[in-house]
């Protein structure tokens, strides 16, 4: 069970905009979930910034991961909300 919440634009904003792609080694590639060499992605310190990007950040035993299934499936609503508002504006552009 759970309660549904819908988000406000600038949730997905914030969300979307606070974040950024950064290069980063891991310390430990041979752990579970990392691997060698050069990454690239959003860090989860920056995620747990923003409301919704504290939802796909899970503090393990070594430090903060970002969960990449909860990260794909925030990513992906936000992406749809945002394709809604702008199928708004371009409608109301068009009037």
């Amino acid at each position: 069970n759970f309660d549904i919440h819908d988000p406000d634009l600038r949730d997905l904003q914030d969300f979307l905009g606070r974040t950024k792609g950064k290069l980063y080694r891991y310390k430990s590639p041979t752990a579970p979930g990392q691997r060698a060499g050069l990454n690239y992605g959003p860090m989860a310190q920056d995620l747990q910034k923003s409301k919704i990007g504290k939802t796909v950040v899970v503090e393990g035993k070594d430090g903060l991961y970002v969960d990449t299934g909860r990260l794909a499936l925030a990513d992906h609503a936000a992406l749809a909300e945002l394709a809604r508002e702008v199928e708004a504006i371009k409608n109301r552009s068009t009037k």
